[in-house]
């Protein structure tokens, strides 16, 4: 007795099931189609309908092309209006990103939070206002936290390469106290010569530097 082989669906816009060619255009996802093409699973599918013109366009393409998206959309007769233009600009500024990321770690847990990696200073201050994550990576370079950023609580900072913080307080700040946590990060010679001293002057009010987490804790 023939076994059927089990199909299964591309999962696109809004969580759709698709199955079929018509419906694959109808519920275009830019980023999604590119997520199961990078593994293998676009070619997969339409190897099971017998899309083998699409297929075998698709077996052309470097993954590492930069006008992949584009050309991807043009496999699948999908026109490039506003919506897929900003879509694939978004995909480049996130590849540029991750392939500046991806020389300093080949950690994917951290590669997946690419949109909270701060490069440069607007990195970080963009990121720190939207306020949509309590992980912020810093990628090798040196970062100034004034007071306002100071202020934003229950956040960590994870250092990717060498980076430094330079803390803009005249004060030792209790970062335990603040529910802020510096991990692999180093911070600026003056700010821990203010630490340095008010240790000398109040040695039973130490802020003693855990440089495996770099957290000042009273």
């Amino acid at each position: 007795m023939r076994k059927h082989r089990i199909k299964f669906p591309l999962i696109l816009k809004n969580g759709v099931e698709v199955n079929k060619l018509n419906a694959l255009r109808d519920n275009f996802d830019l980023e999604k189609i590119l997520g199961y093409f990078s593994d293998g699973r676009l070619i997969t599918w339409l190897d099971d309908r017998f899309y083998h013109d699409e297929m075998d366009a698709l077996k052309n393409l470097q993954i590492d092309a930069p006008d992949l998206p584009k050309k991807i959309c043009a496999i699948f007769d999908i026109p490039i209006d506003e919506k897929i233009s900003d879509a694939i600009e978004t995909i480049a500024w996130r590849n540029e990103r991750l392939a500046r990321l991806k020389k300093f770690t080949s950690d994917e847990n951290i590669l997946r939070q690419v949109d909270f990696v701060a490069f440069d200073q607007d990195d970080l201050e963009d990121i720190t206002r939207e306020e949509n994550s309590d992980v912020i990576y810093l990628c090798n370079n040196v970062f100034e936290f004034p007071s306002g950023i100071l202020r934003k609580r229950n956040l960590i900072y994870i250092g990717v390469g060498n980076v430094e913080a330079v803390i803009l307080s005249k004060t030792p700040i209790d970062f335990d106290d603040c529910h802020i946590t510096f991990k692999n990060v180093k911070f600026d010679a003056a700010y821990n010569e203010i630490c340095a001293t008010l240790s000398s002057k109040y040695p039973r009010n130490i802020f003693a530097a855990d440089y495996d987490a770099n957290i000042f804790r009273r």
